[in-house]
């Protein structure tokens, strides 16, 4: 499937050079892909939908030939919805498993990994009383 080479997961090279997707850019990702797929299926079953309503109306198939269809094409439809978000909950968990071992290398890998940085401001001048 071409979703499966979609997500390229965290990887930061040494020394902090980033080399992949930040955190947030993974699950926009992965998410955005199973909503597109999702509305195109949708789309795919509703025209199969107004297909099957045009063959009754005029006449060259039975309710109950309708029936059938429109169960066989449901069951193919939430078949496929389960497949997408199947697939985004595997992809997540690829994600955790990223995210735990960045936190195994260290402090620095998991701010790269979630583009955070360190400030501080420190006051060198001393007052007295």
């Amino acid at each position: 499937q071409d979703t499966d080479k979609f997500i390229d997961y965290l990887y930061y090279k040494d020394k902090g050079v980033k080399a992949g997707y930040s955190f947030y850019q993974t699950i926009r990702l992965t998410v955005s892909t199973a909503f597109k797929k999702t509305d195109e299926l949708r789309e795919a079953y509703f025209d199969a939908i107004e297909k099957q309503q045009n063959l009754l109306m005029e006449g060259e198939i039975s309710e109950a030939k309708m029936k059938a269809v429109l169960q066989k094409m449901w069951d193919w439809f939430t078949t496929k919805v389960k497949k997408i978000w199947n697939w985004v909950m595997v992809e997540i968990s690829k994600l955790k498993t990223a995210i735990v071992e960045l936190f195994d290398d260290g402090v620095q890998f998991v701010m790269n990994a979630f583009e955070t940085d360190v400030y501080v401001k420190v006051n060198t001048t001393v007052r007295t009383l």
